[in-house]
């Protein structure tokens, strides 16, 4: 007989899942292994925001499990799965989003201490993964750090609307649901000659473009249940620079904020100073309040 297959794509971070496999298991306990898809050529567009690892699956209906395993065999997490259902086939009995139930290693409270990976707290760093960015680039900026320490930075940023970040593993978001978290991070930033950045004014508001902010990227489904189409929220001005402003010194970027619940993926980024200024960014953190904020 014939089968009625229907085709989804699970979106995932790329750093570290080059060797990953998605295994989907089957009522009766058939597997079937899927490689991933990697949508860069280089550096540039592996470290880009919207570069996925991409797991494509065509399945029909029936009750299925998924999850990621690393090359020992081990259940792993890449930090966020965007789930992207094609339209549906022109036959009956093809998948849908209820048919599948997403498996997933549990996480503890200290392993969502800190949100920022790499985020420059040790002197020496050797990769700039897993950091992000919307188009400047990214690297790591061998003793520019804070005391000389390595540090990250943008690579030609040409436009106010462009920065950096990273992803939110979505299970810490989950585990810490309505909790408040506090951001802080030193940014030095510098004009596109490598001199200090003296257009920058945080007494601006924050849509003049004339300081960098912390804007927090949701994930969101037009319809949870079809999961076709999926759009990016903007909650921006969640952090940002310290006054005065010292063009020729290290500036702490700090804000308290909730993060979005239920997103399929969440990415903090840095953006909004004004063009051609590139940053510097050392000792990045997100960490849950202990405090009473009330």
């Amino acid at each position: 007989t014939d089968v009625c297959l229907r085709t989804f794509y699970y979106n995932v971070e790329q750093f570290e899942t080059e060797n990953w496999k998605l295994v989907i298991t089957n009522a009766n306990g058939d597997k079937m292994e899927v490689s991933g898809i990697i949508e860069a050529s280089d550096n540039y567009q592996f470290t880009d925001a919207w570069k996925y690892m991409k797991f494509p699956v065509s399945l029909p209906a029936g009750t299925y499990t998924a999850e990621f395993i690393d090359e020992s065999g081990n259940q792993v997490w890449p930090a966020f799965i965007e789930e992207k259902w094609e339209n549906p086939p022109d036959c009956l009995g093809y998948a849908s989003p209820s048919d599948i139930t997403i498996l997933k290693p549990e996480v503890s409270g200290p392993s969502c201490d800190e949100l920022v990976r790499n985020g420059g707290q040790d002197a020496s760093i050797s990769t700039s993964d897993p950091w992000l960015h919307t188009h400047p680039g990214v690297e790591v900026a061998v003793g520019l750090g804070l005391d000389g320490s390595d540090a990250i930075k943008t690579i030609n940023r040409k436009y106010h609307w462009t920065g950096l970040g990273q992803n939110i593993d979505t299970r810490c978001i989950k585990l810490m649901e309505g909790q408040y978290f506090e951001f802080s991070a030193w940014i030095k930033m510098l004009d596109s000659s490598g001199n200090p950045a003296n257009v920058v004014d945080p007494d601006r508001e924050w849509y003049r473009n004339m300081s960098p902010i912390l804007t927090i990227n949701a994930r969101e489904y037009r319809d949870a249940l079809t999961k076709q189409f999926i759009y990016t929220t903007e909650d921006r001005d969640k952090a940002w620079l310290a006054r005065p402003y010292k063009p020729d010194g290290w500036n702490l970027v700090h804000g308290l904020f909730r993060l979005p619940e239920n997103s399929p993926r969440v990415f903090w980024e840095l953006e909004r100073a004004p063009d051609n200024v590139e940053f510097i960014v050392d000792n990045a953190s997100i960490k849950p309040v202990t405090c009473d904020p009330d």
